[in-house]
């Protein structure tokens, strides 16, 4: 047997039967010939020997507290009752003592008619004091008193009691709010993250392929670029939901972590605080709490490796290929803009760290948001990105030039795109908005975003219009640091 686990199990009794030993203890100090003269009475009438009704009294004090948390009132009621017929008998036990444990009790579970309560409690009092003066008490006015104020003032530890556990709840609420907020705040910016870039790039390639329908071949090849473009953004989207919710489906990750264990061999647990990779998932942001066992060679442990939550010996034991470096990720992204018909000119300089950390990452993200913001609001014109590795950091700019109003768009402040002439089937004038940009002006998440994950990892951050009339994005990312 654990004992261990005792506690455990004790606190997964009713509450009901957690609450009887304290009555039984009470029931059997009363029997104990040392306490005699220590007992809780008012009165100070002349002790009775307990006899069969003195036992029934003695019973009616002590077992009623097991219901002094789950129903306080009739706890307090039945403990009065025999309080009462114990200063009327002449039964002085120690058993007396359950008045105030129910007292307590009550004023700390109580949830209604707690005023009821105590006027009843005042005037039962009230009553049992002149009961026992007509008996021959010899105590006065200033005991009764006493005794009572005694009472009153264990109800008010209780009322203490209860406003404490009110205010602890109601701050409970409150953080429990504030993460619900903070946890959709999260998931949106992973979103956007995963779901921008591509999305602009296919609205961007689309609006291209409307003016291609006299070169076929260009026309293919631009449908093609929106489709490799849609299943990048699919497998991206699937990757980041089987993060969000690991149990979902036969063939999600639970279902693979239970396979796992099962199997017995290497053991990786993704820990809170890890950051995900090409999975979508942002440094510093989506946290994930769940362990799982794979085989070495089992590829049930791509999932975990492409969310960037692996380092390099744990690739190595579970055998599943390293991860694409910085440079490669940024070259296919580079790319995949230019086939949206961006021209951007790449430039990397410096070697990269041998452990960037969350860097990485993160630089990846900033070069992804700059050029989804060239795309949306400097489509056709000249994009920069520069990527300097100095030391234990690395330095990431992407500018476009003469983006004209498209800087204030990046900045989150939307405005709306220059409507075009089109020329209905009827041959009469319409208004239609046919720019490459319609309807993908910005919300600002993306930089807000990238602002956080830059400070959470002790870097700098700024964006804004640059000297040639573009938009410039900057950002210094500290390497080697975990998210």
């Amino acid at each position: 047997m654990d004992l261990r686990r005792i506690p455990d199990r004790w606190r997964r009794l009713d509450v009901t039967v957690r609450d009887l030993p304290l009555g039984l203890l009470l029931a059997a100090l009363s029997f104990l010939p040392v306490l005699r003269g220590h007992e809780t009475q008012v009165g100070d009438l002349p002790a009775r020997p307990l006899d069969a009704l003195g036992l029934a009294v003695l019973a009616l004090e002590c077992l009623p507290l097991a219901l002094r948390r789950r129903v306080p009132a009739a706890s307090l009621a039945l403990v009065s009752l025999g309080f009462i017929l114990a200063s009327l008998g002449s039964y002085h036990t120690v058993a007396g003592t359950a008045l105030p444990i129910a007292v307590l009790s009550a004023g700390a579970h109580l949830e209604r008619f707690r005023r009821t309560a105590i006027a009843v409690l005042t005037l039962a009092y009230a009553g049992l004091a002149l009961a026992l003066v007509q008996l021959g008490s010899t105590e006065g006015a200033d005991s009764f008193t006493m005794f009572y104020l005694l009472l009153a003032a264990i109800w008010g530890i209780g009322a203490w009691l209860r406003s404490t556990r009110a205010a602890e709840a109601e701050r409970r609420r409150h953080v429990a709010a504030a993460t619900r907020a903070a946890e959709r705040t999260r998931i949106a910016r992973e979103l956007h993250d995963v779901v921008t870039h591509h999305v602009t790039a296919m609205v961007v390639q689309a609006e291209a392929a409307r003016y291609l329908t006299a070169a076929p071949e260009r026309l293919d090849r631009a449908l093609e670029a929106i489709g490799d473009t849609g299943r990048l953004a699919t497998t991206d989207l699937r990757h980041l939901l089987d993060l969000l919710d690991p149990g979902h489906g036969p063939g999600s990750s639970r279902v693979r972590i239970e396979e796992g264990q099962e199997a017995g061999s290497s053991r990786v647990r993704i820990e809170e605080g890890h950051e995900a990779g090409s999975s979508g998932v942002a440094a510093g942001t989506a946290r994930v709490g769940v362990s799982f066992t794979g085989e070495p060679g089992d590829g049930r442990a791509s999932l975990v490796q492409d969310a960037g939550l692996l380092n390099a010996d744990e690739e190595a034991e579970l055998g599943v290929e390293p991860r694409a470096p910085l440079v490669g990720r940024l070259l296919t992204l580079v790319e995949q803009t230019r086939r949206a018909g961006q021209p951007v000119e790449f430039t990397e300089e410096g070697a990269p760290a041998e452990a960037a950390g969350s860097a990485d990452l993160v630089a990846y993200r900033v070069v992804q948001e700059g050029l989804t913001n060239a795309l949306k609001h400097s489509r056709g014109t000249e994009t920069r990105v520069l990527v300097r590795r100095r030391g234990t950091e690395i330095n990431v700019e992407v500018s476009s030039a003469g983006a004209g109003d498209g800087a204030t768009k990046a900045a989150g402040r939307s405005k709306t795109g220059s409507p075009s002439m089109d020329r209905s089937p009827t041959g009469s004038a319409s208004t239609v908005d046919r720019s490459p940009t319609a309807g993908t002006s910005g919300s600002g998440r993306g930089l807000a975003g990238l602002r956080d994950r830059v400070d959470l990892l002790g870097g700098e951050f700024e964006a804004g219009p640059g000297a040639d009339g573009g938009f410039t994005v900057r950002a210094r990312i500290p390497a080697g640091r975990p998210s």
